[in-house]
């Protein structure tokens, strides 16, 4: 799922002092286990570094297929391109997804950075985290801890970047591989949107 950094994530509490596995146990749990979600739909609430907090819904579908839906703006995923569309201006700014250098996808954390990180657990009441910190200076965070429920399913996601800015994500009401239409994930500006095309 990629969402920019900036505009989907919270900060947040305190944490048990990590412990160390040699084997990827849970990490390959949670693999498994997003392996067999087609789609799903959450509530969230984001709280950025500064303490800004918004609310909105997520939709997520396979392969990158985002919508994230705030009171002010859409954005929009299809895999390829990504659509940040804003209701008070009616103005649509279309990038890349290959090209968006602050977007976040969470097939990335969960299936591709632990290759290049090393590997910590945690826990809290009745969540188990899973800490990442890059072994290179290749990626563009310092550290990341994934909440994990019983489900095997993210439930908060918590990123600390290269400036030390806090950001983390936490989703509620999760529903899993519901009938979700495809036109979620594409957008089809109205006539007189101010359309900004980067791609």
């Amino acid at each position: 799922m990629i969402i920019s950094l900036q505009s989907f994530v919270i900060s947040f509490f305190i944490f048990f002092a990590p412990f160390i596995q040699n084997d990827l146990g849970l990490l390959n749990e949670v693999q498994s286990h997003y392996e067999t979600i087609d789609n799903f739909k959450a509530d969230f609430r984001q709280i950025t570094g500064t303490g800004h907090v918004a609310t909105g819904t997520f939709f997520y579908k396979s392969k990158d297929h985002f919508r994230i839906e705030l009171d002010d703006r859409i954005l929009i995923s299809d895999g390829e391109s990504i659509w940040n569309y804003s209701l008070k201006t009616d103005k649509v700014i279309i990038s890349s997804s290959e090209e968006e250098t602050t977007s976040f996808s969470i097939d990335d954390y969960i299936y591709e950075f632990p290759k290049q990180c090393s590997i910590s657990y945690d826990k809290e009441d009745d969540l188990k985290i899973v800490m990442l910190k890059p072994k290179t200076g290749e990626l563009d965070f310092k550290e990341v801890k994934l909440w994990i429920n019983e489900n095997k399913v993210v439930e908060k996601l918590q990123l600390i970047d290269l400036m030390d800015n806090r950001f983390t994500v936490e989703l509620t009401n999760i529903k899993l591989n519901k009938d979700l239409s495809s036109d979620l994930f594409t957008f089809s500006p109205k006539e007189g949107t101010n359309v900004i095309d980067l791609r």
